[in-house]
């Protein structure tokens, strides 16, 4: 006999309280009463994907417990503003971007107009995505060691295996 459909709270549940990373499959299986095998086909497609939030808000509290009630209020109250700000400003890309779109789809836009249109696009994206890189960083690990204290016996067999290596 097939087994009994789940209802759509309890999959919501399991599938919430899997994205946070804090339980086995075996574990949620046991506190929705359902099988092992339930909660896998459950879990399978769906990564952890808030552990690392919570994992963050265990830090923030736990920092937070070492301050007074003062302290506390000043670092909630400045949190909050700053998330505010950050909405804010995103919120204000987002509508920056959609007006410059509408003009650059519309046509007929003049070549410092396509720039401006440019130069606005990735004001925005850095505003909403963060700053990436202007150039990228070459290490060269191929250089001879240099500056170590080496006694003679090993100076001669890395020399020889730098000769060996090049």
């Amino acid at each position: 006999m097939p087994a009994k459909p789940l209802s759509k709270k309890i999959t919501d549940a399991v599938l919430i309280d899997w994205r946070t990373g804090q339980y086995s499959q075996r574990q949620l299986a046991g506190k929705y009463g359902i099988s092992t095998g339930a909660a896998h086909k459950i879990c399978k497609d769906h990564p952890q994907d808030a552990a690392a939030i919570v994992d963050a808000g265990i830090r923030y509290r736990q920092a937070l417990a070492g301050h007074d009630g003062r302290m506390i209020t000043a670092i909630v109250n400045e949190v909050d503003r700053r998330t505010a700000d950050l909405e804010r400003i995103r919120g204000f890309s987002l509508a920056v971007l959609d007006e410059a779109w509408q003009k650059v789809t519309a046509g007929g836009l003049e070549m410092g107009e396509l720039k401006l249109a440019q130069d606005i696009a990735g004001k925005c994206r850095e505003n909403i995505y963060g700053r990436q890189p202007d150039t990228a960083i070459q290490i060269n690990n191929n250089e001879k060691p240099r500056g170590y204290i080496v006694s003679p016996e090993q100076a001669k067999s890395m020399d020889a295996w730098v000769q060996s290596n090049e």
